[in-house]
């Protein structure tokens, strides 16, 4: 907030805060945060988190929407994707649009950059509810990419460090930007 107040930045926002945190913030502070980044992705969706933010006018930005890679050889998923003609990263990049969040995948890939960034097509609402409600990836359904089920700790450095070494698609969406620069009327 003090940072703020000086004109230093424009918006300040949280990472990884629940309703619980947020509430806490929100009887505190000055300045409320304006977004709150999110592990977000089909089938850990936080919506008690989302509702809470959409409700207090906090923009979501659904960090690791393929869930650090994990989500990509889920034949269900493939299977939605295929039905749509794109491939499973723009399947889940989009499901997070679809539900007006801001998505933050990440990508080294020139390709997998243009490839993501091509979000001209729509989730029928038929499978929007089918992704709804999925629940973790089918890690039995992955292939090269799997990994141990979450958890903290260790295991989760373990997946980090795969997903940085098979060197996971992703981009930053100018798309996915509008519902927080709407927010922050820019």
């Amino acid at each position: 907030e003090a940072i703020h107040a000086t004109g230093r930045a424009r918006a300040i926002g949280v990472s990884n805060f629940n309703v619980a945190d947020l509430g806490a913030i929100l009887d505190d502070c000055t300045v409320k945060p304006m977004v709150n980044q999110i592990r977000w992705f089909v089938g850990h969706t936080q919506p008690d988190v989302v509702t809470f933010c959409k409700q207090h006018g906090i923009v979501v930005e659904a960090y690791s929407p393929l869930a650090t890679g994990r989500i990509l050889d889920d034949r269900r998923l493939a299977t939605i994707a295929a039905r749509t003609g794109t491939s499973v990263a723009q399947l889940c990049i989009r499901y997070a649009l679809q539900h007006d969040l801001v998505a933050l995948p990440k990508s080294t890939h020139p390709t997998r950059i243009a490839e993501n960034a091509d979000m001209d097509f729509r989730i029928s609402d038929e499978d929007m509810a089918v992704l709804d409600a999925m629940d973790e990836p089918d890690e039995r359904a992955a292939g090269s990419r799997a990994v141990q089920p979450f958890g903290d700790g260790a295991d989760v450095v373990r997946r980090r460090a795969a997903a940085a070494a098979d060197d996971i698609d992703a981009v930053i969406l100018d798309e996915a930007l509008v519902p927080a620069r709407k927010f922050l009327g820019l």
